[in-house]
C-alpha cells in the first residue's frame, strides 16, 4: 500500500511531495519526503527515504538536454553514516 501526497508549486520550479510505502504481509514500511525541480531543458527529483529500522538514504535524479546533447544523473546517498 502506498500513499504520496503532492504539495504543489510553492515556489518557480520547485515542488514538494511525502508519503508512506507500507507492506501488509510484513508491517514494513518506508517514509518518502522530496522535491522536484523542472524547467525548460533541465530538471530533476530529490528523495529522503527512512524506514522502520530508521535506515535512511538520500537519492537524487536529475537531466540536462541542450540540442542533441543530453546527461543524465542518478545518485544515491546512504544517510546512517552522517551525524548532525
Amino acid at each position: 500500500m502506498t500513499g504520496l501526497m503532492d504539495w504543489g508549486e510553492i515556489y518557480p520550479n520547485l515542488s514538494f511531495f511525502q508519503g508512506v510505502d507500507y507492506s501488509t504481509q510484513n508491517t514494513d514500511f518506508t517514509g518518502i519526503a522530496g522535491f522536484s525541480y523542472v524547467g525548460e531543458n533541465w530538471g530533476g527529483v530529490g528523495e529522503f527515504h527512512t524506514n522502520q529500522n530508521d535506515q535512511r538514504t538520500y537519492s537524487e535524479k536529475s537531466w540536462f538536454e541542450q540540442g542533441p546533447f543530453a546527461l543524465g544523473t542518478n545518485v544515491q546517498l546512504c544517510l546512517n553514516t552522517f551525524s548532525f
